[in-house]
């Protein structure tokens, strides 16, 4: 029960943490009323997490054999998950190596840090290996699928939000017309929710000052801003090693060659020649905050996401989406942040209207369809910024020191 009700709270809050093991432990001991044995498991797992050890020590899991009964099985999971909770691949080959019940204790750990990180932290040479692996894939999104629908035809609507929806195109390191857009925003709908649709580093030149601003601002406004990430975003994050630790040669040769304008690349911005230097010099609250955001943003009637979507279910692109999920090609990105052809794909059988930008649109500003709305990428072609007011579909650009309506 214990073990079922942390999935169920990391998958539904995205967070894992002591105090989520601590939650489960006054379970198990107040409302449950399972006993104590369980708990007195993890409070010892707890404790030995914060120890700062190597290897998995099963003598200090009670009742110490190894994972063979169910509350040791489960603490020495929880032990590996909260020793090492960003390394999932060492966290899970660190259970395996135990001398008890090695693979019960490894699957556990890798439900709870699967939970917490998405497909993308299981380590790639892993799924290179792994038998029937796109048969694998295949039924994991049809269940998805089913999930979605099952559950869509079961409960009843949610209320739609009651605030507009302002929707910022790429930014790409321009805080002065982001700063416009916003005293906009504020003086005509002060209660608007406000999300911007990624692209913050690259072909700008305030693109330090940026992220330092919309770290401000999520913090001043937890329930009003929400950024998500974008294509030049991840490229970065790819370049520093993300999500493992070391920073990568390959993929930031890719992104210095194919995602930087002329003289604008981020690496610059921070005064950095290569990619050492700039591993030292690139602050890590600007890589957390980055490497925190999520891919997309869904209130219900809107869903918005960087590049797009494809016609068909969402349930489970939604999924990959809020797994973070790679393409197995190391150099791939995502479509739903990469793909520029699919700015104007859409489905009018779609659940949401998936708002995006990602795509310059020539000649256009705004394009609409049933279930779509694309805000065009015009930040770095010199025609200012834009953004989109929802549900009325009231159009701004800040450029030249104002904004105009459209």
């Amino acid at each position: 029960m214990a073990g079922a009700w942390l999935v169920r709270q990391i998958l539904e809050t995205g967070r894992w943490s002591s105090a989520l093991v601590e939650a489960a432990m006054r379970g198990l001991e107040g409302p449950w009323n399972r006993g104590g044995d369980v708990a007195e498991s993890l409070r010892a797992a707890i404790a030995w997490s914060r120890r700062g050890e190597d290897w998995l020590d099963e003598r200090m899991i009670p009742p110490g054999d190894g994972g063979w009964r169910a509350g040791s099985a489960l603490g020495l999971a929880v032990a590996a998950a909260l020793r090492w909770p960003t390394d999932l691949g060492k966290a899970v080959e660190k259970a395996a190596r135990i001398s008890g019940d090695s693979d019960s204790v490894a699957c556990i750990t890798g439900a709870l840090l699967g939970a917490a990180l998405g497909t993308s932290a299981i380590p790639r040479h892993w799924l290179e290996t792994l038998p029937r692996r796109t048969e694998i894939a295949n039924l994991a999104d049809q269940l998805a699928a089913q999930r979605e629908k099952t559950t869509e035809s079961r409960a009843p609507a949610a209320p739609l939000p009651a605030s507009p929806l302002f929707v910022i195109g790429d930014l790409h390191g321009h805080l002065d017309l982001s700063e416009l857009l916003l005293a906009k925003v504020d003086a005509h709908y002060p209660q608007a929710r406000i999300v911007t649709l990624g692209d913050y580093v690259d072909n700008g030149l305030q693109i330090p000052a940026l992220l330092d601003r919309l770290i401000a601002l999520k913090a001043e406004r937890p329930e009003r801003f929400f950024p998500i990430l974008g294509n030049h975003d991840l490229a970065l994050l790819r370049a520093l090693g993300w999500p493992g630790q070391a920073s990568d040669p390959a993929w930031y040769d890719r992104w210095r060659m194919r995602y930087w304008d002329p003289d604008l690349g981020t690496p610059e911005a921070y005064v950095a020649a290569e990619l050492k230097s700039f591993e030292r010099k690139f602050p890590p609250a600007h890589y957390q905050f980055l490497a925190s955001m999520p891919w997309y943003y869904d209130d219900g009637r809107y869903l918005c996401v960087h590049a797009g979507l494809h016609p068909g279910p969402i349930g489970p692109q939604r999924v990959r989406l809020a797994q973070k999920a790679l393409p197995a090609e190391k150099l791939f990105l995502p479509d739903a942040l990469r793909e520029k052809r699919l700015a104007m794909a859409h489905d009018p059988n779609w659940e949401r209207v998936v708002v995006s930008s990602h795509t310059y649109l020539d000649g256009q500003t705004v394009w609409v369809a049933p279930q779509r709305i694309c805000v065009s990428a015009t930040s770095d072609h010199g025609e200012g910024l834009l953004g989109v007011m929802l549900p009325e579909q009231r159009c701004w650009r800040a450029a030249g020191g104002q904004v105009i309506e459209l």
